[in-house]
């Protein structure tokens, strides 16, 4: 997965302040995520920056597309996992993914 540049980051990251570098999902269950949502390769990494708390603008620039382009990502990610934003994203993906492991 692509790491995002100090240039993309907001202004308050780049002064010291930083994401939790937690891990939500391993490795199976974000392939199991894929697999069940019918998720493809580009939103599945879309995906993951999303859950680690990026910006759609911070995930264009780290992956050099168009802002536009990674809302029909998230688009198509909220209507395969019948949701309608980040948080009930992520709730779908912690629920399914504890359900199976």
């Amino acid at each position: 997965m692509a790491q995002l540049s100090t240039k993309s980051r907001p202004a308050d990251y780049s002064a010291g302040l930083s994401r939790p570098s937690i891990v939500l999902f391993n490795n199976q269950q974000w392939a199991y995520l894929q697999r069940r949502f019918q998720i493809t390769p580009r939103e599945l990494e879309i995906a993951k920056l999303l859950c680690q708390g990026y910006s759609n603008e911070e995930i264009a620039d780290s992956l050099n597309i168009k802002e536009g382009t990674v809302k029909v990502h998230v688009r198509n990610i909220y209507r395969k996992t019948w949701v309608q934003n980040k948080i009930l994203m992520l709730l779908r993906f912690i629920e399914d993914s504890n359900r199976f492991f």
